[in-house]
């Protein structure tokens, strides 16, 4: 028998823009640098008022605790109490230790305050808007972070019957490191038909190979989002999405399924028509006595 030996080869999640020469473009690759301007500076804005109440609300917890009223003279019931304490800091007279490293002592604060900034830079709060003319996602920026789906049908390629070497090879285009470059739970299966597939199952820890899935995709999503999964032998599947609280969304399938290659498809509504909210969801699929999960991201 001949051997077929099979490289470097991806499926692109489906609503996942792609470049010309099949790579992923980056979520915000079309944002003007002035919109991630105003972006940066509305979320320096909502977390600076978000800490200012975080402070008004301690010392008023603090001060109930102690008989006292806490803040209730600078604005409407003292909410303005923070940001009188801040300018006065800001106009205080600055003393620096005549010991200390004058360059550490003053980017300390910046030091501390960057990792914050950072963190809600990446989350994304919503789907896409329209700010000022231009189609932009609720996100500031968009690391090329996570783990990538990929699918290789063995039989596409190799005539069934003959000998199959896969192997994985990791190249660095320049852009990011890859010393951090995993290859995570292959499971082969045989497909419809008596040819060859297989699968890259982002399922952890279990031998089971009754049921094998894939990861849900595309992860975030805005619309609908899919699954796909084979069966070693024909039997009753159940598929279902349920909510960050174990909730159930929305049922998916629940009947006979032949053995073989399936794929599992969520629209992105619940069971009474309403579209889900943004948020992490879990879709779980039963297939006799195995039962398999995987979690996503839903964006609006």
């Amino acid at each position: 028998m001949s051997a077929g030996i099979i490289t470097t080869v991806y499926r692109a999640a489906a609503d996942v823009p792609v470049a010309p020469d099949g790579s992923v473009e980056p979520l915000l690759a079309d944002d003007p640098w002035w919109l991630g301007l105003i972006k940066a500076l509305l979320i320096f804005v909502i977390l600076l008022l978000l800490t200012l109440f975080a402070i008004w609300f301690e010392r008023k917890v603090v001060g109930r605790m102690q008989h006292r009223p806490g803040p209730n003279w600078n604005g409407p019931f003292g909410l303005l109490q923070s940001l009188a304490d801040a300018l006065k800091l800001h106009f205080k007279e600055g003393i620096i230790p005549a010991r200390a490293d004058k360059v550490v002592y003053i980017l300390a604060p910046a030091f501390a305050a960057i990792p914050a900034f950072l963190i809600f830079s990446i989350i994304p709060v919503g789907g896409e808007v329209n700010m000022f003319g231009e189609q932009t996602a609720l996100q500031l920026i968009d690391p090329p972070v996570g783990w990538e789906y990929a699918e290789i049908r063995v039989r596409d390629f190799v005539p069934t019957g003959n000998t199959v070497q896969v192997r994985f090879r990791m190249n660095d285009e320049g852009q990011y490191s890859l010393n951090r470059a995993l290859v995570d739970d292959v499971a082969l299966f045989q497909g419809a038909g008596g040819g060859g597939g297989m699968s890259a199952s982002m399922v952890s820890g279990t031998n089971d190979r009754a049921l094998v899935i894939g990861r849900v995709g595309p992860s975030p999503a805005r619309g609908s989002v899919r699954m796909s999964l084979s069966l070693a032998g024909a039997t009753r599947v159940s598929a279902s999405v349920f909510d960050a609280q174990g909730r159930l969304v929305a049922n998916i399938a629940d009947g006979a399924m032949a053995a073989g290659p399936h794929t599992l498809e969520w629209n992105g509504r619940s069971r009474s028509g309403e579209t889900a909210a943004a948020g992490i969801y879990f879709m779980e699929v039963k297939a006799g006595t195995a039962v398999k999960r995987d979690k996503f991201v839903m964006l609006r």
